[in-house]
């Protein structure tokens, strides 16, 4: 593998390709260590089709020096201490309670930013891929697999883009395979393996993980007329989908228009073809949920000019897709119609590059 990487989800997608025996599995479930491990594991759970969560660890850092983790802290209580770097530093009790407190407040706020009422996935039985986006002293992968063991899954396996060879050849003892890119030594930091190695913000995971629940366990109905496939969007995760379905398709040409919500359903075709055109062929700028007004908005380039539509109390929200490939959304209302955003067929290079807003 070519170092270094360029950003954590090419590195996502470089790992991917030595994961395909997990492909299309339903006992598969991926959990991304955040911040820096969900890019790297959204890209794996896409590329193979299988479920995507996060296991919420935190470091427990050396005060004055925080990069060095003296253990880490776990969902569910785990709490996993590296002895001899407390000795050395000769780091006390006091000192050690007042991190673990710290980090367990930073913990339980991410549980609450990242999951609100989410369950945690079940995991006994299961074959669980732990990722993040490296590993140095593997203090936090240590806290994340004694969290996952405690619920007896039938297979564990560490993926990660780069680690230490030392680090990684430890855990191999205590897991069923691990996975990495390369094992540069000496590793020193993490991030010097990357190109790209920008702090990952909450929105962004929040994000991510919004696109990638909104794919799974999502109802799919086919509509033999003209073979759309349809994934239901779940209210809660309106706000997340939204801004990643935008953020994907940026600059796409896209039709938007007007049909009976009733006529959709029974005779898709028909109500397709005498859809009112509301825009045609303009690129596609941003699409966003708003909680507070209860409405989705649509907002386009026409005439080197932005144009915003508002669809106003949305009932349902859907992403379309045929064979595979994405065909637009469509957002029912309560008034009984329902606006849908198609994209045109072959989105062109130009198209791809979006309209810079």
């Amino acid at each position: 593998m070519q170092l270094p990487l360029k950003n954590r989800r090419e590195a996502g997608r470089a790992l991917a390709a030595l994961l395909d025996d997990f492909r299309d599995r339903d006992d598969v479930q991926v959990l991304a260590l955040p911040r820096g491990g969900v890019p790297v594991a959204y890209e794996i759970a896409m590329a193979q089709d299988v479920d995507l969560d996060v296991l919420i660890v935190r470091k427990l850092g050396v005060p004055g020096h925080e990069e060095l983790a003296m253990g880490a802290i776990a969902s569910g209580g785990e709490r996993v201490m590296n002895q001899e770097i407390v000795l050395f530093h000769q780091i006390d009790q006091a000192t050690v309670d007042a991190v673990v407190a710290r980090e367990t407040q930073e913990l339980e706020r991410r549980e609450q930013e990242y999951r609100a009422d989410r369950p945690p996935p079940e995991l006994q039985g299961k074959t669980v891929i732990i990722v993040d986006d490296g590993l140095a002293t593997g203090a936090t992968m240590r806290a994340a697999i004694e969290a996952v063991s405690r619920q007896k899954p039938a297979w564990v396996v560490i993926a990660v883009p780069v680690a230490a060879s030392v680090t990684i050849n430890l855990l191999r003892t205590v897991v069923n395979e691990c996975i990495a890119l390369a094992t540069p030594e000496p590793l020193f930091a993490i991030g010097q393996w990357y190109q790209d190695f920008a702090q990952t913000t909450d929105e962004e995971v929040k994000r991510l993980l919004a696109d990638a629940w909104s794919r799974q366990g999502a109802a799919r109905v086919d509509v033999l007329d003209d073979d759309i496939q349809l994934t239901k969007v779940v209210p809660e995760q309106w706000t997340g989908f939204c801004q990643s379905f935008a953020e994907d398709h940026r600059g796409w040409l896209v039709t938007l228009g007007e049909v009976d919500t009733r006529q959709l359903q029974e005779q898709p075709d028909r109500a397709r073809h005498a859809m009112r055109k509301r825009a045609d062929g303009v690129p596609l700028c941003k699409v966003a949920y708003d909680p507070g007004q209860n409405a989705v908005l649509v907002e386009v380039s026409e005439d080197q000019q932005a144009r915003q539509l508002y669809v106003d109390h949305p009932v349902s929200l859907y992403r379309e897709r045929v064979q595979d490939a994405d065909k637009g959304l469509r957002i029912d209302t309560e008034s009984g119609t329902s606006m849908l955003v198609e994209f045109h067929p072959v989105p062109s290079p130009a198209e791809r590059a979006g309209v810079q807003r």
